[in-house]
């Protein structure tokens, strides 16, 4: 398993943003997975579809013995998961599997078999090397929108449903599998240590591919990780480098606690650690950031004085207001009162056109729908 704590790097930085853990056991009831201890629910419906699973259950993956409270390590088609031990009885819609000493779903009750076994008269599949229900889907490192869409039934998903709809950096969401010492991952995979536990991330660098739109490599840890750039948060201990990696603070220039809208080459640069230099990932700007651009994230704070929130793609972010004027390579944005680039050919989100200004207005009438931000001064964004 590769460490996250080498060349300085501090594990319990890497937050996975918006994941909360739970408290239940394995082998619990569950719709969600911040419901379960383990961080892993397999649902009973998605998408109004059964999954096979009644009740839902809180799991985890495993390797033969790496399960805890007494549950059993069960082959499933996505992989080895741990069930509830048969101890004291299955719950409602379960049975046990006497094989294995594990709680499986009643076959009997409605999900399906999987192919090759049938249904016997005590609600068991086969022979128990496969349970009825398992999720099929997208391979680990795949965009998802929820658990049901990956092959391994894990989805890290780009919002939190549980936060409000929040962000959590993992841009298109990602088809991901728990791992430890024990459960290792697949060999186009690493297992990363996050401040919530292992997960398997693609591989990348000389041993591994490149990483899809929205990740980075960091080849200290061998995984695409979320470019920090694009919202995934680094934690208190680490900032975000200017490739989009989360690097130690120490590295690179010291802060010069640069205000909103000052010019900037690196994230540490400013006083609020952030720093747009590229487009951010959905955001109908194109232009780029002429000289770097100090920010701030307002998805839950406000905007320094003089600035304003505006949506930028899958973020909020504070901008500098336009003031008296606005430095060079930038116009005042009337429709959003905020310095933005200078526009050009084809640099304005649909439905504006630039001006000779220099800046983006409305073809004609009021903004169409679905505008490309709308300013919010003086205090945090309303609730996404």
């Amino acid at each position: 398993m590769s460490g996250l704590a080498r060349n300085g790097l501090v594990v319990a930085a890497l937050l996975l943003s918006g994941c909360k853990v739970g408290t239940a056991l394995i082998g619990s009831a569950c719709s969600e997975k911040t419901e379960c201890a383990s961080g892993f629910c397999l649902q009973e419906n998605r998408y109004g579809a059964p999954t096979g699973f009644p009740g839902g259950t809180c799991t985890a993956a495993c390797d033969d013995s790496a399960c805890v409270d007494g549950a059993k390590c069960v082959a499933l088609a996505a992989g080895k998961l741990c069930m509830a031990a048969c101890t004291g009885g299955c719950r409602g819609g379960w049975v046990c599997q006497a094989a294995i000493g594990a709680c499986v779903p009643d076959c009997r009750g409605g999900p399906p078999c999987p192919t090759g076994q049938t249904c016997g008269t005590d609600g068991v599949c086969g022979d128990g090397t496969l349970v009825a229900g398992s999720p099929t889907g997208a391979e680990l490192g795949a965009a998802c929108d929820g658990d049901n869409a990956c092959t391994s039934g894990f989805c890290i998903e780009a919002f939190d449903a549980s936060n409000g709809g929040a962000a959590t950096g993992w841009i298109d969401g990602l088809c991901t599998a728990q791992c430890s010492a024990t459960a290792a991952c697949a060999a186009s995979s690493t297992c990363v240590t996050l401040a919530d536990g292992g997960y398997c991330l693609p591989a990348c660098g000389p041993e591994g591919g490149t990483c899809r739109q929205g990740y980075v490599c960091n080849a200290t840890v061998g995984a695409c990780m979320p470019d920090c750039r694009q919202g995934f948060s680094c934690g208190g201990t680490l900032v975000c480098g200017p490739e989009g990696r989360c690097v130690d603070k120490q590295v690179g220039p010291p802060p010069t606690n640069r205000p909103v809208g000052a010019p900037c080459a690196n994230p540490m640069e400013c006083a609020q650690g952030q720093c747009l230099m590229g487009t951010p990932i959905g955001s109908p700007f194109t232009g780029g950031w002429p000289g770097g651009y100090c920010a701030a994230p307002c998805e839950s704070a406000p905007c320094p004085e003089g600035s304003a929130c505006v949506a930028m793609g899958v973020r909020r972010m504070c901008l500098v207001g336009c003031g008296a004027t606005c430095r060079a390579g930038y116009a005042c944005d009337g429709h959003l009162n905020v310095c933005m680039p200078l526009c050009g050919n084809g640099q304005c989100p649909p439905g504006l056109a630039c001006t000779p200004q220099g800046s983006c207005a409305p073809l004609q009438g009021p903004p169409p729908p679905g505008p490309p931000g709308t300013a919010d001064a003086g205090g945090p964004p309303p609730p996404m």
